[in-house]
């Protein structure tokens, strides 16, 4: 198994400590805090006789490594590590005793990746003993150890976390007991996720609460791009922009290999086409914008590094977007993060109004140091999950009924609808949507033997209705019927609409109102049904009747016409001859 490449950046922040602590990058304080409750196993690796100024004297082999067989067993397997190994030499090579391997380890720095390895190869060894005491006020046995408690005896220990709050076994601690007070101090090497939807009408660059780097003092926050949020309404057609953003755990480093995947979950209402997709990853980073720092793409992630899984199931497709030990050839540093960009298109099975239509992604990724090697069929053992992070997607509906003056259902009245855009509905249209640029291509809305036709599945906005031709023996209604649909999604609805979305997962939440107007139309009445738009047009009736004689008077008209001109020319003859 390939070794992940060293991170040119501070990757890592306090995923092992030896002699020190350092502070966690961007740490969420709740999740420090109650990894101080955590369990904590711990491996003396060498005990020492005391504490001088804060350094150990008189090392020799702790608990950990108390039989001989363990020891040499111990020295062997070190001297084998590649890791330790500078041209096919190991920096242990001559080490035979105890204090000879405390003084190669001495000459490295705090958080090196040599002491991190050291730390691991104690934990995965075979003959590895943990540290035990007695309670000297009750007696019992100690096994495991949290933030504040005291050990009796001073040495170099290695302590694993046994607790799995968070879904992930954190790495490994290595530090000096000075004291006898274990202080651990560790950020939760969680990576996060969030999904977003794209919403045209939104005019802000939405920034991240949750997704933010500390860089020169300054707090960076993920900007989704423009229109990027939580809800957002489209007509049946439409292809949909989304986002995955995940974040890099912070102990990626600490891994020979990184299983890391996006289970992405699309409604019934949505599908998935990988020609239509336009499916990218890229590599986002903390970068200059002149005089600002702001999160930027670096980089578009070669395709060949993950793979894509469509499954379709009864009520939606699962997407997956896997990242399977490839992560190492990209050099990531303590900001970057992965976004996913793809569309899928709005289809006929979308819910209208609500309750929405629901998307959801959450991350699988490795949690065990230790155990790199996933096994598809036994996940727990080697990946954690993050919470899932939902979107929301409405659209709406028109539903016309034609009457005559007297209420009754007219059938075969013939329509056309035009959006604000001046583009026409065709529900047949093969492009990424259903509108089309010309009237000629627009599909004529026709009803029914009751009088109705349904447009399912439009947006918010403003649109013209035009009759083109009403049913036999009535008036076509001159002029267009205009009305406007008015949805007043999570960040249209509130007085700051540069504020991201914090949609809580409630579909009520994210529509909380739904209206619509009509512009004055004497013919027209406009009511809603939840989040359908009911139009009733009426028509008004005209007669073509015929006038009394029937087609003999035409021929009497004619007759006459001609009588009247001769006897019209016999009078100038007759005055002629005069």
């Amino acid at each position: 198994m390939k070794k992940i490449k060293r991170i040119t950046a501070v990757f890592i922040a306090a995923a092992f400590i030896m002699l020190s602590a350092l502070s966690a990058f961007a740490a969420n304080s709740s999740v420090e805090e109650e990894l101080k409750e955590h369990a904590y196993k711990a491996y003396q690796v060498f005990k020492a006789a005391d504490v001088a100024e804060g350094k150990l004297t008189s090392v020799v082999w702790g608990s950990a490594l108390a039989e001989k067989d363990a020891q040499d067993a111990f020295l062997a397997a070190l001297k084998a590590d590649e890791t330790f190994k500078t041209e096919g030499v190991s920096i242990f090579n001559d080490c035979t005793k105890a204090n000879e391997v405390a003084r190669v380890l001495e000459a490295l720095g705090d958080n090196d990746e040599k002491v991190k390895a050291f730390a691991k190869l104690v934990i995965s060894y075979d003959g590895i003993q943990y540290y035990t005491e007695t309670n000297q006020q009750t007696g019992e046995t100690v096994e495991t150890f949290t933030n504040g408690d005291k050990i009796a005896e001073a040495g170099y220990y290695v302590f694993k976390d046994t607790a799995d709050t968070y879904t992930v076994l954190n790495p490994v601690l290595v530090k000096m007991v000075t004291n006898g007070t274990v202080d651990i101090k560790i950020k939760a090497s969680v990576p996060q996720v969030e999904k977003k939807v794209l919403e045209a009408s939104y005019n802000n660059n939405y920034a991240s609460k949750t997704i933010t780097a500390d860089v020169d003092g300054a707090t960076v926050p993920l900007n989704y791009g423009k229109g990027y949020n939580d809800a957002a309404d489209y007509s049946i057609g439409d292809s949909v922009p989304f986002e995955l953003i995940g974040t890099i755990p912070e102990n990626f480093t600490d891994y020979d290999s990184y299983y890391y995947a996006f289970h992405d979950t699309l409604s019934k209402g949505l599908t998935y086409d990988d020609e239509k997709a336009n499916l990218t990853v890229e590599l986002y980073d903390v970068a200059k914008d002149g005089e600002a720092l702001v999160y930027k793409a670096v980089s578009t992630v070669n395709e060949n590094s993950y793979s894509v899984n469509v499954t379709e199931k009864a009520d939606g497709t699962a997407h997956e977007i896997v990242f399977e030990n490839s992560l190492d050839q990209y050099l990531l540093s303590a900001n970057s993060m992965l976004i996913v960009h793809y569309n899928a298109v709005l289809n006929n099975d979308a819910v209208i109004g609500l309750p929405g239509n629901e998307n959801e992604v959450y991350l699988q990724y490795s949690n065990n140091p230790y155990n790199t090697t996933y096994n598809p069929d036994k996940p727990d053992e080697t990946t954690g999950e993050t919470p899932e992070d939902k979107v929301i997607v409405f659209t709406y509906a028109l539903d016309v009924n034609k009457v005559d003056p007297e209420g009754n259902n007219l059938k075969d009245a013939k329509f056309v609808l035009k959006n604000a855009d001046g583009k026409y509905y065709n529900s047949e249209s093969d492009g990424d949507s259903y509108w089309v640029d010309s009237k000629d291509n627009a599909e004529v809305l026709t009803t029914d033997s009751n009088g109705f036709f349904e447009v399912k599945g439009i947006d918010n906005g403003k649109y013209f209705l035009e009759e083109t031709a009403a049913p036999n023996g009535f008036q076509k209604l001159q002029g267009d019927i205009e009305f406007t649909i008015d949805a007043k999604l999570l960040s249209r609805s509130t007085a700051s609409e540069d504020a991201p979305q914090n949609w809580t997962g409630v579909p009520e939440a994210a529509l909380p109102s739904f209206t619509a107007s009509l512009k004055e139309n004497s013919a027209v009445n406009l009511t809603l049904k939840n989040e359908t738009v009911n139009l009733k047009v009426t028509n008004t009736d005209i007669y073509d009747l015929p006038g009394t004689g029937g087609s003999g008077s035409t021929v009497f008209y004619i007759v006459g016409g001609v009588l009247i001109a001769a006897a019209l020319s016999l009078l100038v003859i007759k005055r002629r001859v005069k």
